[in-house]
């Protein structure tokens, strides 16, 4: 661990370039004494790979794209040195996401219905792997002790505005 690095700058806010971008706050960024505080937009949709057969030790290895959803908590900056063990000249910057799962929300949201009941694993992702930021509700009418349905407006099947009607 001699190599590591000492410390990493850490981020809470993520803008993801493009046409109907996202602008992203993670969990550690919220300013709830503010007028906008209550608004949560640390949700997000993210795509990693997963080996189908992870349970079972004797196949080869078999990679997948997986959509999954879970709640950004912070985004952490660090520059690793060089290491000519692995083939690393120069010093290498990684940018990390570190997102709390939802437990088994797996699936495209968009296309079809995805909820869960808690959060999961906290774990570390590129943060090239988060797609876009996503909404979620509770209800209760499937799950008693309630679930959250996860709302995940996809560029491709609609896009969402929000107005507010002028009043006189």
């Amino acid at each position: 661990m001699e190599d590591a690095p000492k410390y990493g700058v850490r981020w809470g806010k993520l803008g993801i370039i493009g046409e109907g971008g996202d602008c992203i706050c993670c969990a550690c960024a919220r300013n709830l004494s503010s007028a906008q505080g209550n608004r949560d937009n640390s949700f997000v949709k993210y795509v990693c790979d997963e080996d189908r057969n992870i349970r079972f030790v004797h196949q080869p290895v078999n990679m997948r794209k997986k959509i999954s959803y879970g709640k950004l908590d912070f985004i952490i900056a660090i520059t690793l040195p060089p290491n000519t063990d692995f083939g690393i000249h120069s010093p290498q910057l990684h940018i990390l996401a570190q997102i709390t799962g939802a437990k088994d929300a797996h699936g495209d949201a968009s296309t079809g219905l995805v909820s869960y009941t808690s959060l999961g694993m906290t774990f570390m992702l590129d943060v090239t792997s988060i797609k876009c930021t996503v909404g979620w509700i509770e209800t209760k009418a499937k799950v008693r002790r309630g679930e959250w349905v996860i709302i995940d407006r996809d560029d491709l099947l609609c896009r969402t505005a929000f107005t507010q009607d002028e009043r006189d």
